[in-house]
């Protein structure tokens, strides 16, 4: 398997990943959906707009775009529905841009200021190593 046919199957799993996470959120309680976590960003719904939020800054980048990075703890949806859309979207944009990818894409750079206003130059191949593991990793906490 190649470095684009990895990353093609990462974003399958992402998806089938967080519509498994959102349907097991969809269970809960308003009560225990937004009780505050240690850790989570304040609360369940917290750490799934952060998620959504880093996939779209770090697709952002991979776009050539998202050169400013926002800050982390943003709210991009205060309601479950709209957010459970938006990630439905954000998976079919991710598969798409990973469906078209090529190899040269791999020896890209990108640069960008953090949430802390340090500039950083990310090699491509680590810089889409951490926008699939790290969202493995929360992923698979929830299924």
């Amino acid at each position: 398997m190649d470095l684009p046919d990895y990353f093609r199957m990462l974003a399958r799993y992402n998806r089938i990943a967080n519509e498994r996470v959102f349907e097991r959120c969809s269970l809960l309680d308003e009560a225990e959906y937004r009780k505050e976590r240690r850790g989570s960003l304040g609360s369940i719904h917290g750490l799934l707009n952060h998620i959504l939020l880093g996939d779209r800054i770090w697709m952002a980048r991979f776009e050539g775009e998202g050169r400013l990075t926002p800050a982390l703890n943003t709210v991009l949806f205060e309601d479950f529905a709209g957010l459970r859309a938006a990630r439905t979207e954000e998976d079919a944009r991710i598969e798409a841009f990973f469906a078209h990818l090529n190899a040269d894409f791999f020896s890209r750079t990108f640069r960008y200021i953090n949430n802390q206003g340090r500039e950083y130059v990310e090699q491509a191949t680590v810089a889409v190593g951490h926008f699939s593991t790290t969202r493995r990793t929360i992923a698979d906490r929830f299924t």
